[in-house]
């Protein structure tokens, strides 16, 4: 079951570790709902830019945004639109 401070949409992934995958590096940017930092990927040994958001923070229409970029960005192939490689909800 879903836990009241993680959204059901987010129950599709799978929950693990980010520590585990990616080391944090600097801070790239902030925007209203979290910040973007460059993350060394552990295993493909490249380096990412991470978009880190707290989702306990998002209330009602900041969270079907999210809902739907993550839906947007996962059909990435489309230019000017960053692809997501992965998503960590816990």
């Amino acid at each position: 079951s879903t836990s009241p401070s993680r959204p059901r949409f987010l129950s599709q992934y799978p929950q693990k570790q980010f520590d585990h995958e990616y080391v944090q590096q600097e801070l790239l940017g902030k925007g209203t709902f979290g910040v973007v930092r460059r993350c060394w990927h552990k295993y493909s040994n490249t380096t990412r830019a991470v978009k880190i958001i707290d989702v306990t923070q998002l209330k009602g229409s900041a969270m079907d945004d999210l809902e739907r970029e993550i839906s947007i960005q996962g059909r990435a192939g489309w230019k000017g639109v960053v692809g997501i490689l992965d998503v960590f909800a816990w």
